[in-house]
């Protein structure tokens, strides 16, 4: 990968040539010059300037392209590239430089500030520079390096922090990791701030200022638009604390659904069994048929709920809720059970208790009776004539068919 600095130097133009051809840092194969001659583009740009009378204001502009030392690129492969990305500045001379000295071979671009075709000086707007970064990624593609990954709306790291951040010294990459280490662990502003003062961050974020301000533990200050990625914003944070919350309340929203669909269930079971107990053993058949359309009904409810898992976690989830479903129809049928024994020892103490009342009221009505009835006037008799006598025994014989006087006579 590389990276693209424009460096603001007061340097005159003569300064700056013999920096970046000093012999301890590149080397004749590694220095070129655009439209100009290497060994003569300090004249050569003067030349030019004195041509069109622009001695004043700026004098060069000094471009440093730097490569990871992880591409495993050569000086070469880095000089050429460089002299490709010079040809960006059409009709300006270019001297390109390739330093060697360090770990990372980096280009120096020192670019003549007016035009040897019109005499025009080179404007250097963020745009163009933008344009340069671009093509610059552009020929590392080529090449078969890596490019920084960069965002809508982001900016690129500067040279130096690259290499501070490579030692692993850049307090505004430790500020990232932080505030990554904090999203990870928030789900809304607050818990967020929270996070960043444990770790020893100041967090100044308002809904009056339209940037985020951090201040590290070492008391450096930094707004969240300096940290190279869009999702560091204020806005792309509130976005995702919104998208938290809104997802939370879904997932809220649902359990309690599920929550009153199992109750009315047991409602609904619950009516049922007390219109059983109610109406007593004859509504034992609706009782049977009840646990049919139940077990039928509860396996709708697991085949619907899990009809879109895949594998083994529907099968899972199924016997799972088959099982609880089972063991509270267990309950259920254990609690009307006792529920109907208890109903059916209620209803015959109370049938013992108005049969006992019944009866008492029955003998204290009888006793009542008996003893209030007048008295019958009983006819005794001490003995009866013989003629009486005569007379009753004709009278049973009659009635019974039993000859009576035969008897009588025999005797």
């Amino acid at each position: 990968m590389a990276i693209i600095e424009a460096i603001s130097s007061k340097a005159n133009l003569k300064t700056i040539i013999n920096y970046v051809t000093q012999d301890k840092k590149t080397n004749a194969n590694l220095i070129t010059g655009k439209d100009c001659l290497a060994e003569s583009s300090l004249e050569e740009m003067l030349y030019t300037k004195e041509l069109y009378n622009k001695n004043n204001g700026r004098q060069y502009i000094h471009i440093i392209q730097s490569f990871d030392p992880k591409d495993n690129l050569s000086a070469d492969q880095v000089h050429n590239t460089g002299i490709r990305l010079a040809k960006k500045f059409n009709g300006y001379q270019v001297l390109v430089a390739t330093h060697i000295d360090k770990k990372h071979l980096h280009n120096h671009l020192v670019v003549n500030s007016v035009s040897f075709e019109n005499g025009y000086k080179i404007q250097m707007s963020k745009k163009k520079l933008q344009d340069l970064k671009d093509y610059s990624d552009k020929l590392c593609l080529e090449i078969g390096t890596s490019v920084i990954p960069k965002k809508e709306n982001t900016q690129y790291i500067k040279r130096n922090e690259y290499r501070v951040a490579e030692q692993g010294k850049s307090w505004k990459f430790k500020l990232m990791n932080a505030i990554d280490l904090s999203l990870a662990e928030s789900n809304t502003k607050e818990e967020f701030i929270k996070n960043m003062n444990k770790l020893g961050y100041q967090v100044n974020w308002t809904d009056t200022r339209k940037y985020i301000t951090y201040t590290t533990p070492e008391g450096y200050k930094c707004r969240d638009n300096k940290l190279y990625d869009e999702k560091y914003s204020k806005g792309a944070m509130e976005n995702e604390f919104r998208r938290i919350e809104k997802e939370q309340s879904n997932n809220t929203r649902k359990s309690s659904s599920s929550i009153n669909s199992k109750d009315g269930l047991l409602s609904n079971r619950a009516r049922d069994n007390q219109g059983f107990i109610s109406n007593g053993t004859s509504n034992s058949r609706r009782y049977n048929n009840y646990e049919k359309e139940s077990t039928r009904y509860t396996g709708k409810v697991i085949k619907g709920q899990y009809s879109n898992e895949r594998g083994n976690e529907k099968i899972g989830r199924g016997k799972v809720e088959r099982s609880i479903l089972q063991l509270e129809t267990r309950i259920e049928r254990n609690e009307r059970g006792t529920e109907k024994q208890d109903f059916q020892n209620k209803m015959e103490n109370r049938f013992n208790n108005i049969l006992g009342g019944i009866i008492a009221i029955s003998n204290m009505v009888s006793n009542s009776q008996i003893n209030h009835r007048p008295k019958r006037k009983i006819r005794r008799y001490k003995t009866l004539s013989k003629q009486a006598m005569k007379e009753y025994a004709m009278k049973k014989a009659n009635s019974s068919g039993f000859d009576w006087f035969e008897d009588e006579e025999e005797m």
